[in-house]
């Protein structure tokens, strides 16, 4: 059972950067070996490819190579956790210096302590030799959807260049979702997440097309030329949903597109904000959003009137909520979303309703409480000079009063002029 074994991997893809030559090319034509392992994974199919006889020649060189390069292995790769030496003797089919070594290793000292790269190798006479033939067998054994993230498994530079390539045409994205998917890759390294990928990237010598930023409490990674464009747009963004409660995302992107980068769109606005921990949607459809925050004005108007009517149909309630603002009207939907964020709020069957009236004391400032007053007292609509003689009578001016009733969402003016309640009438 001597190392290289009929079916497995003739470099094991932990090992694989530690043997490829990183340095530039050398003057003199490489050995045949080393011009192999450079464009070949040389995996368990290449047993299928090659003579026999070949593969056993580079195995021996794979571990010449590994046992003078074995102090290069990198912090990460040594401290990646195994199975213990009692599980992997039942199991693989090592070389037989292999299994008296792993017998002789002194457990009892470190009895819970996990079992990495870095333990192995210090058992005594574990070498070179014997964590290539662990690695190559139990590459097989586990599977490569079972095995640990190999952050040096790349496969030489070509392999490198695709990932690097992919990764940059899912820009910009969050950090934590960016792992590699080497089914859709159509790659053989083991799932890695972005900083491993940018680690091993580094070693071989790649310029890194992108950069992470950190954006709303999140480490967002965008492309070397739209960083100015990443912040601005998180910016804009907050600053409109702290103003206005909710964006959207074609409006955003617009913005941006006309101050700051022609070359943004909606894809990249959606791309970046949506993996943002306060970002929630409203309405994915209609590209209707806000963020997390502890006031919003569009929750603080809903509540309003919510504290004065107990029904209101949603498509009333949507012109009131955004009678001041520019644009496209919210769906539905959107609507619904904002009530959603009001727990004693229900919508069903196109109305908004709620079991009681919420505190009016707690959402209505002097200037509304008494209009609505006004309003219910006349158990009706009012026109411009019925309105205006019973503002007088209560001692208030006309010119605050008239703001509030074109501002507040509490009211609103019908086709023939008059004012009344929202969901009145």
């Amino acid at each position: 059972m001597r190392y290289p074994r009929t079916g497995e991997p003739i470099v094991p893809r932990l090992l694989r950067p530690l043997i490829v030559e990183r340095h530039a090319p050398a003057a003199f034509p490489a050995d045949p070996e080393s011009e192999l392992i450079s464009y070949d994974e040389l995996g368990p199919d290449a047993w299928h490819r090659l003579p026999h006889e070949t593969c056993r020649r580079i195995g021996l060189f794979v571990v010449d190579r590994v046992q003078t390069r074995l102090r290069a292995l990198p912090d990460d790769v040594l401290d990646m956790s195994l199975p213990a030496p009692g599980a992997l003797l039942s199991t693989l089919p090592l070389e037989r210096r292999t299994i008296n070594t792993l017998r002789r290793a002194d457990t009892s000292s470190t009895k819970d302590a996990p079992w990495t790269i870095r333990r192995y190798l210090a058992i005594r006479r574990f070498g070179g030799r014997a964590l290539v033939d662990l690695l190559a067998a139990l590459e097989v054994e586990a599977g490569v959807h079972r095995m640990p993230s190999a952050p040096l498994g790349l496969g030489g530079a070509r392999m490198s260049d695709r990932l690097l390539l992919s990764i940059a045409r899912r820009l910009p994205a969050t950090e934590s979702s960016l792992e590699i998917d080497p089914v859709r890759e159509g790659s053989s390294v083991w799932p890695l997440d972005f900083r491993q990928l940018l680690k091993t990237a580094a070693r071989l010598g790649h310029e890194i097309p992108f950069r992470v930023i950190e954006l709303g409490g999140e480490r967002i990674v965008v492309r070397l030329g739209q960083m100015i464009a990443a912040r601005a747009t998180y910016r804009v963004a907050v600053r409109i949903v702290q103003a206005l409660g909710a964006a959207t995302i074609d409006g955003l992107a617009m913005q941006i597109r006309t101050t700051v980068d022609s070359t943004v769109d909606a894809t990249f606005v959606e791309r970046l904000l949506s993996g943002l921990p306060a970002f929630r949607w409203l309405d994915r459809r209609g590209g209707w959003f806000w963020f997390v925050q502890r006031s919003n004005p569009l929750i603080a108007d809903l509540r309003k009137v919510l504290s004065v009517v107990t029904r209101v149909p949603v498509t009333r309630l949507a012109s009131a909520l955004f009678r001041t603002r520019a644009g496209p009207r919210p769906s539905p939907a959107a609507v619904q979303g904002l009530c959603i964020a009001v727990p004693e709020a229900r919508v069903r069957n196109g109305v908004v309703m709620i079991d009681r009236p919420l505190d009016r004391r707690a959402h209505l400032n002097e200037g509304e409480t008494r209009i609505v007053k006004v309003l219910e007292s006349a158990r009706g609509s009012l026109s411009d000079g019925q309105l205006r003689w019973r503002i007088r009578e209560i001692g208030l001016s006309w010119t605050p009063v008239w703001r509030l009733l074109r501002s507040s969402p509490l009211f609103e003016q019908t086709s023939a002029g008059q004012f009344r309640l929202l969901g009145t009438g």
